[in-house]
């Protein structure tokens, strides 16, 4: 899981930078081109089945640890989906939603 969060990280870092060079000039909020960019890249783009059998590597275990963290992410809040679709679509949204949070701390 380790790899998958560290290779995950570092792919949205990289997005991140190309994406806010070509549009941090268009008078917008740091807030807001994050917000799209979290939009275009990570929520309307979701993977296949397959690709993301392939994120996970086939791993059962992989898939269980980010299904949790899914859960913990969306308590409280309306979620009626199951599967790996679904878990690995929102993990990936959820990640690129810290991995931005956590750049701007720093």
């Amino acid at each position: 899981m380790e790899d998958i969060t560290n290779n995950f990280t570092s792919e949205v870092k990289d997005a991140w930078e190309l994406y806010f060079k070509d549009y941090a000039d268009d008078g917008e909020s740091i807030y807001d081109v994050k917000e799209r960019f979290l939009q275009e890249e990570y929520n309307t783009i979701n993977k296949t089945s397959c690709e993301c059998k392939d994120f996970i590597n086939d791993n059962l275990t992989i898939y269980l640890a980010m299904e949790e963290e899914v859960m913990d992410y969306v308590e409280g809040q309306d979620w009626n989906g199951y599967g790996i679709v679904l878990v690995v679509n929102m993990w990936r949204y959820m990640k690129a939603e810290q991995v931005l949070e956590e750049e701007e701390e720093e």
